[in-house]
């Protein structure tokens, strides 16, 4: 079965490598880089983001788990939504499923436009893309499709990630097939914790997923 990988922002495709060195010999990793198809002209917003990348998953012909963090677990999380019926289940840590406090936006971006272009280059945007993505964050709600929602799915969140503690633990409350763990660590934990990550992944998919595979 395979595995799609989306990073975090700040990341890119590699930062899953250590995850990847784990994984069950069952699971056909695949990891993507979120703004390799973003040309530095267009007006990066989440919808747009979403769209690019649901065009690289639609070339995917075969059932699939996806598993992002933070950035990347939104855009799973939203692309399941989407009603893509090769997508059997989902792994999200330090996810949000609704608008960050948009005053927080606010002053993110403010500190941004003070910040070297070149701090942008390494992640394959600009800083005026940057800017304009973090503006659009402010419409993101998720909640009403939530129950829509029909397939196993992980919700990992750092015991340190105060950020995202609570919304790890009210979208654990809103989707009836989850399960919620809470591992020792901050926010990147593809990074910081890859066994303990791995494990989880692993788990996941035994419980879920290695049976069915063997009866078809």
């Amino acid at each position: 079965m395979k595995i799609i990988f989306l990073p975090g922002l700040g990341q890119d495709a590699t930062a899953w490598n250590k995850v990847i060195e784990n994984l069950n010999i069952n699971l056909e990793p695949e990891s993507l880089n979120l703004f390799s198809t973003i040309d530095d002209n267009t007006k990066l917003t989440f919808e747009l983001l979403h769209r690019e990348i649901a065009q690289k998953l639609q070339v995917i012909d075969e059932p699939y788990i996806l598993c992002g963090l933070s950035l990347g677990a939104i855009l799973a999380l939203s692309s399941a939504l989407d009603g893509n019926r090769l997508v059997k289940g989902l792994i999200l840590s330090g996810a949000q499923f609704e608008s960050p406090n948009k005053l927080l936006i606010d002053l993110q971006n403010l500190m941004f436009r003070f910040m070297p272009s070149k701090n942008f280059i390494e992640l394959g945007i600009t800083k005026k893309q940057m800017i304009a993505f973090c503006q659009s964050m402010k419409s993101l709600n998720l909640r009403p499709k939530l129950d829509q929602l029909n397939m196993p799915t992980a919700i990992i969140c750092g015991t340190k990630d105060k950020a995202n503690l609570p919304a790890s633990k009210a979208l654990h409350a809103e989707i009836r097939d989850s399960e919620i763990k809470v591992i020792d660590g901050g926010h990147m934990l593809n990074e910081e914790t890859p066994v303990a990550f791995t494990k989880i992944i692993n788990e996941f998919y035994a419980k879920y997923f290695s049976v069915r595979e063997q009866v078809s």
